[in-house]
């Protein structure tokens, strides 16, 4: 809490709902202002905003030596036009350095169903993804309607790694809406695993095949009134 009153950054053990505390696993948050394009107090300090870095650096470090893993959590997602590049590359190379102890990252922000692959500085070689989610509100990034949603992430208890993805929508345009299972990411897309070289694989298919890509654009708003009629070179 103290972590958190001072810079919005904090790391805690993973509760889950039946009150028991994982103690080799920890959720670590991180404040993404300090890559926020439009945050102009970012001006005035330039290398690491908040020691943020630092600190994350520090808490990966103390996790890695006591065997422990981390749920990374952020607002901003790396590799988004708006988080600053610079921030996002030293980030990225925390994530490569710690590669073993962080199992999973979840951000939010854009509004919309995406994903980004962590890649490694020097081989290229993809190494992590970053999973963004959609909202509760129907707006979207791109202005396109979007239906309320929100994800379940399915973890593997042992290496609290994901096994499945769950995205549950609400159909605002019937009289009584409520949220229901709208889809699951390997299923609707026939991947094989969550591993990051099921995801480089998946970003091939999206190049080449209209109809995949077609599916993955109205994915990303939860299958919201369609304002897409096909996903061509461009769209790609």
């Amino acid at each position: 809490m103290s972590e958190f009153q001072k810079n919005g950054f904090y790391s805690q053990k993973f509760k889950t709902t039946d009150g028991r505390v994982h103690d080799k696993v920890r959720v670590v948050a991180i404040n993404t202002e300090a890559c926020y394009y439009y945050n102009l107090y970012l001006l005035a300090e330039m290398s690491d905003p908040g020691d943020q870095l630092a600190w994350l650096e520090a808490t990966l470090q103390e996790m890695q030596q006591n065997g422990e893993v981390a749920i990374l959590i952020g607002h901003h997602p790396p590799g988004y036009y708006d988080c600053l590049s610079e921030w996002a590359r030293r980030l990225g190379a925390l994530m490569e350095r710690y590669q073993d102890v962080i199992r999973v990252s979840f951000f939010g922000h854009v509004h919309e169903e995406m994903f980004s692959s962590v890649r490694a500085a020097e081989s290229d070689r993809s190494i992590n993804v970053n999973h963004w989610s959609g909202a509760i509100t129907t707006y979207s990034e791109r202005h396109m309607p979007a239906f309320p949603s929100f994800r379940r992430f399915i973890l593997d208890e042992e290496t609290m790694l994901p096994v499945k993805i769950e995205t549950y929508s609400m159909d605002i345009t019937v009289e009584d809406p409520e949220f229901v299972l709208d889809h699951e990411l390997t299923e609707l897309y026939k991947l094989p695993d969550l591993s990051p070289k099921s995801f480089d694989e998946f970003s091939i298919r999206l190049s080449e095949d209209a109809e995949l890509a077609f599916v993955f654009e109205r994915a990303k708003n939860a299958f919201g009134p369609n304002q897409l009629e096909t996903c061509d070179k461009k769209c790609r």
